[in-house]
């Protein structure tokens, strides 16, 4: 089988990936092609490289007169997509982009919760950081291999000195800047990551020594869920997380402290101020990650897996 990836992110490697495990499942013989080659099967994301950017900027700026919004390069699918040159085509985004509808695809895989008729499969980025194909998947972020059958155990917190927040901030945001603050007023807050020149290769070789590990979404729409909430729980921490879970029940909530359960941040700073460095932080951590493992048979479906 042919397969072509179109407009992924600079670093996305065609053969690690959930995609290109899910089609070698059956031991079929793949083969990645590129550009205009003709493929059995096609998967086209939402980034595009910097040329075609600046290209299609100008362009719209001669023929609207307006001047671009973003310098983010991820596409516009209407005015990018290239000609169809393959058999199937899906839609995948790892952003909070909504479904193109209308345009060449067979079918979609997104943050959208609704199947569309069954056009649609709900798979958010966090999804395929499990890896369904094998026993553990190393996290290159958070250093540790993720099992998928311990996010279902109760685990057991070992050390119990430990500092309130680290935070890992990679682009500055608002929302995040303003928790940060207001929980630096009730214990230690630290912070790392290339936003604050402070990179770290491996955020678990530093996560034990908190609590809580601060990591919010940059939106909060129903469906939208990164691999941001998985990274803090594998790296020891509790989750304060901001963000939507909508319908998937496969989350165990009560895993996880969600800013966006509370109408102000400062009523959820006076809720981490009443149970840390206490049992209630003890239940809090202990608790499994998940309720059961997320279904992606609908997906595993689009690859001619069961």
């Amino acid at each position: 089988m042919k397969v072509k990836f179109t407009n992924f992110w600079p670093s996305f490697e065609p053969k690690e990936n959930f995609f290109y495990s899910a089609l070698t499942q059956n031991g079929s013989n793949i083969e990645i092609v590129t550009g205009k080659s003709f493929a059995d099967l096609e998967i086209v994301s939402v980034f595009e490289k910097k040329s075609r950017v600046i290209s299609n900027k100008i362009s719209r700026l001669i023929t609207t007169g307006s001047k671009p919004n973003s310098e983010v390069a991820l596409a516009n699918t209407t005015n990018t997509l290239p000609k169809r040159t393959s058999e199937k085509r899906i839609w995948y985004t790892g952003e909070n982009i909504r479904v193109p509808f209308g345009q060449d695809f067979d079918h979609s895989l997104s943050y959208e919760q609704d199947s569309y008729d069954g056009s649609n499969s709900y798979f958010p980025l966090w999804y395929s950081d499990l890896n369904f194909f094998s026993d553990s998947k190393f996290s290159s972020r958070a250093g540790v291999s993720i099992v998928k059958e311990e996010l279902l155990r109760p685990r057991i917190l070992k050390k119990t000195s430990r500092k309130l927040a680290c935070a890992f901030v990679g682009n500055s945001h608002p929302m995040r800047a303003r928790l940060l603050e207001e929980l630096g007023k009730i214990g230690t807050v630290d912070v790392y990551g290339k936003a604050v020149g402070k990179p770290v290769k491996h955020k678990a070789d530093i996560a034990s020594e908190y609590q809580f590990m601060v990591c919010l979404e940059n939106d909060l729409y129903p469906g939208y869920v990164t691999e941001k909430f998985l990274e803090a729980y594998v790296s020891g921490c509790v989750p304060i997380y901001w963000g939507d879970f909508g319908n998937d029940n496969s989350v165990n909530r009560s895993s996880i402290f969600n800013i966006a359960d509370f109408e102000t941040i400062d009523a959820a700073i006076g809720q981490i101020s009443q149970f840390m460095h206490t049992p209630k932080f003890n239940e809090i951590f202990e608790q499994p990650l998940l309720r059961q493992l997320p279904n992606v048979q609908n997906v595993l479906a689009q690859f001619g897996q069961k």
